[in-house]
């Protein structure tokens, strides 16, 4: 039977003892840090992590919902006032359309259309006796009840301005003026002639010289039925329907413009704060983002169109509303826009108040932080001053915080323990002293044994010497011999009390550039290699540094001169060199017997050796040397395998 382990739970469990793991981790290592660090920088954190954070994250969070608000705010107004501004066109066309269109009716004006046809036709002049005079009544009586009309006037159905009233010098500019010469009014007459209820159009109008609103509605013979005689033309200015676009304009901000543009972006009515401001009406076209939002919807007619956009303008961001209306016969767009600096002003306030009072809280936390945390840390840096004289054996301090807190308790104690480490200071210096003291007879007694049993042999040797000169019977060649082994015994004898004074004395280098493999030369030539014993000088020719060359060279010829005689029966000596890290190691190596590890333990130690013969002090003095350079010296080594010595001084 086999049974199969259910572990879709598994990776779960493992994840999860992970991610405990890890917390746990962090939670230790921030717990470690915050036990290490000063009391002010404690404080402080926790200031920030108490106060501030939490602080900044209330503030934040209130800006957001405070921007927010603001914002919806301004594009509310802003979208109010560009409604408000369609409303009104609208109530402009819809009026004058209403207007135009009970005048083509009114008996007054086709009756006046009938008269002039009749004495164009029959010769006599009826004209100015009789439908002057009711048109006198009754056209400034319709003008004076709007004040968007510059001027109403008539023209027959050959293009000719029969009659005006309204303003003095249109009049007078209009009057007997053929309008097939003005191609913009020409194609607004000739559509109404064409039978057209009411034709509007904002164009030029070359005999007024300005911009202008013209509505026109055909007039038929009898009133409502026959032929179309004429035309009856209510005219807006420019200057009418700019007012109206920018009427009250001021309570969305200095900055604030509403205009109206074509599908192509031709402007319809004057900027007030754009680039261009001064009849500019029918002779700029824009190429902005309103034009690439609006441009689709205007030659759509979606007359529901509207949208709040944000765009830049030569570098300044815009907030604008949108919109596609309805502008005298044809779709337009209206834009109604301002300025985001200047909308957003508040949301820009209210940031930097509350950056003022994050900045103050921090700065008035801080400097709270700081003096609640000098209070704790000042007494207990003098307490810690008081324990650090006190481990450097100076136990005259006492410590001066009082209080019954922590720090005061703390402070009592370190009292109690400065005084008892003062009586412990005292008893252990006269320990010391006499541990001292029996220590120096100790080493004097070892040292003497040591270099007695070294001076032993040389002095029995000069002893059994000249036991034998006083014997007449030798031969000159015999003397001569008993006469050299005193020589060597003495010169023995000397190298013994050098070595000794070598060790003791200051070490003075002679630093100097010295070359590795030139030192190697050198100490290799100081030494007598036999022939049995191999060596392979493998340093490097290129490699300097700054050292004094006899001190390394002493300490080559003592490793290599070690190296010789742990090799008695032959073998290999390998010596290299390289640069690590702006220091240079130097190895010596050999395939001799090895050191054990007693041998190992007591290495560096003077006046130690394995060797028949020698003081064991040479090693100790290399690593003195080697020191004294700023340098280290190491031993690996293994019984019948050998032993390598290496050495790191700085290049420098």
């Amino acid at each position: 039977m086999i049974e199969v382990a259910d572990v879709s739970t598994a990776p779960a469990a493992t994840s999860g003892s992970s991610r405990v793991r890890i917390d746990g981790i962090w939670a230790n290592r921030f717990e470690r840090t915050f036990r290490n660090m000063r009391i002010r920088n404690k404080a402080l954190l926790i200031f920030i992590i108490a106060g501030l954070i939490p602080l900044i994250i209330t503030n934040t969070f209130a800006y957001v919902q405070a921007e927010s608000n603001i914002q919806s705010t301004i594009e509310r107004q802003v979208a109010r006032f560009a409604q408000g501004t369609r409303d009104h066109l609208g109530e402009l066309f819809g009026n004058l359309e209403a207007v135009d269109s009970s005048l083509a009716l009114d008996e007054t004006v086709f009756g006046a259309f009938d008269i002039r046809a009749g004495d164009l036709v029959m010769g006599t002049n009826t004209w100015t006796t009789i439908a002057l005079p009711d048109l006198d009544l009754l056209l400034p009586e319709v003008a004076s009840q709007f004040d968007s009309l510059s001027l109403i006037f008539l023209a027959d159905a050959h293009y000719i301005c029969v009659y005006t009233s309204g303003n003095e010098t249109m009049s007078l500019a209009l009057e007997g003026y053929n309008l097939t010469s003005d191609t913009a009014i020409g194609k607004a007459l000739n559509s109404s002639l064409a039978g057209v209820q009411t034709w509007s159009q904002l164009t030029y109008f070359a005999p007024l010289k300005s911009n202008v609103l013209v509505l026109s509605t055909p007039v038929r013979a009898s009133g409502r039925v026959g032929n179309v005689i004429g035309t009856v033309n209510l005219v807006v200015s420019q200057e009418y329907l700019d007012g109206l676009l920018l009427e009250n304009i001021e309570i969305l901000g200095q900055t604030a413009d509403s205009y109206c543009i074509t599908s192509d972006g031709t402007l319809l009515t004057d900027m007030m704060h754009g680039q261009y401001s001064s009849q500019s009406a029918l002779r700029v076209r824009l190429n902005d983002e309103t034009v690439r939002e609006l441009a689709g919807p205007i030659e759509t007619d979606q007359l529901n169109f509207s949208k709040i956009i944000e765009y830049k303008d030569e570098g300044v961001t815009i907030l604008a509303y949108v919109s596609v209306i309805q502008f005298a016969n044809a779709a337009a767009g209206l834009v109604t826009r301002l300025n985001a600096d200047e909308a957003f002003a508040q949301i820009t306030f209210l940031r930097n108040i509350l950056i003022v009072a994050v900045a103050c809280v921090a700065c008035l936390g801080s400097i709270v932080s700081v003096r609640f945390a000098e209070m704790l840390s000042n007494p207990a840096n003098r307490l810690l001053h008081i324990v650090e004289e006190m481990a450097r054996g100076n136990t005259a301090l006492r410590p001066d915080v009082e209080g019954k807190d922590e720090i005061g308790l703390l402070a009592e104690g370190i009292g109690e323990v400065v005084d008892n480490y003062g009586h412990m200071i005292g008893a252990l210096t006269d320990a010391n002293a006499k541990l001292a003291q029996a220590e120096r007879l100790a080493a004097v007694g070892e040292t003497a044994a040591m270099v007695g049993h070294d001076l032993r042999n040389p002095l029995q040797g000069i002893s059994g010497a000249t036991h034998i000169l006083r014997n007449n019977s030798l031969t000159a060649g015999e003397r001569i011999q008993m006469l050299q082994l005193i020589d060597d015994c003495v010169k023995y004898s000397d190298g013994i009390v050098k070595n000794l004074l070598d060790y003791s004395r200051e070490i003075r280098l002679e630093l100097a550039n010295v070359s590795i493999k030139q030192v190697v030369k050198d100490a290799l030539l100081a030494v007598n290699v036999p022939k049995k014993v191999e060596v392979l000088d493998q340093s490097e020719a290129q490699l300097m540094l700054i050292a004094d060359p006899n001190a390394l060279k002493r300490v080559f010829v003592n490793l290599i001169d070690n190296a010789v005689d742990a090799m008695p029966e032959g073998g290999r000596i390998t010596i290299t060199s390289e640069e690590q890290n702006d220091f240079v190691k130097i190895s010596v190596s050999d395939t001799g017997v090895g050191l054990s590890k007693q041998a190992m333990e007591n290495l560096w130690k003077p006046l130690r050796t394995t060797k028949a013969k020698g003081m064991g002090i040479g090693l100790a003095i290399c690593k003195r040397l080697v020191e004294a350079h700023g340098g280290k010296i190491a031993v690996e080594s293994r019984e019948g395998l050998g032993t390598t010595f290496t050495i790191r001084i700085p290049i420098k």
